[in-house]
């Protein structure tokens, strides 16, 4: 019996190992050495194409499984918050600039900037958190206002204190406020 015990311990071990390698999803990191931009990327959002996109530092960050180009804003501020319509614009929020990237007839991405569509009077406001796409609507949040961009014009909303979410639920647009809501 004790050789038996033995025998089946050894089998059992011999039959032990590590998940099988198969379908686990192969990552590369890639350092801001390799990418030549900022040292922190805020967003993300892929086209139909495959091309990443991401809100850096520097500007606009694009990856096309190969190589890499940075598109800084006319500012040359940070890119906070990323978002493909399905036109293929790229919109982006940074400080105090809003507009969206859009490639040229020769596929070389463009800045095109909403800014000017602000009443002058909102014209200034701080890091544009995330942006929001729904219904021929683009909404860009930062903590004093939302824009809400559709038919060539924007619309600003005020909260009584601060900004603190943007987000989409069933097909609705949400947005909470510090003092209202939970």
């Amino acid at each position: 019996m004790k050789y038996l015990l033995i025998s089946l311990s050894v089998l059992f071990c011999l039959n032990l190992q590590a998940q099988n390698p198969i379908s686990i999803p192969q990552i590369e990191n890639y350092s801001s050495l390799d990418y030549k931009a900022g040292s922190q990327n805020w967003n993300i959002d892929q086209d139909k194409n495959g091309i990443m996109y991401f809100g850096n530092n520097e500007g606009l960050l694009t990856f096309d499984g190969r190589y890499w180009k940075l598109y800084p804003l006319p500012n040359k501020t940070v890119v906070r918050s990323v978002k493909i319509d399905a036109q293929g614009r790229i919109f982006s929020g940074g400080q105090n600039e809003i507009g969206y990237f859009f490639p040229n007839e020769r596929g070389v991405l463009h800045y095109h900037s909403l800014k000017d569509l602000i009443p002058r009077q909102d014209r200034q406001f701080p890091d544009i958190w995330n942006i929001v796409i729904d219904r021929g609507s683009v909404f860009f949040r930062s903590t004093t206002k939302i824009f809400q961009f559709k038919d060539k014009a924007i619309r600003v909303y005020h909260p009584d204190m601060e900004w603190t979410f943007l987000g989409k639920g069933k097909g609705r647009v949400f947005a909470q406020e510090r003092t209202k809501g939970s």
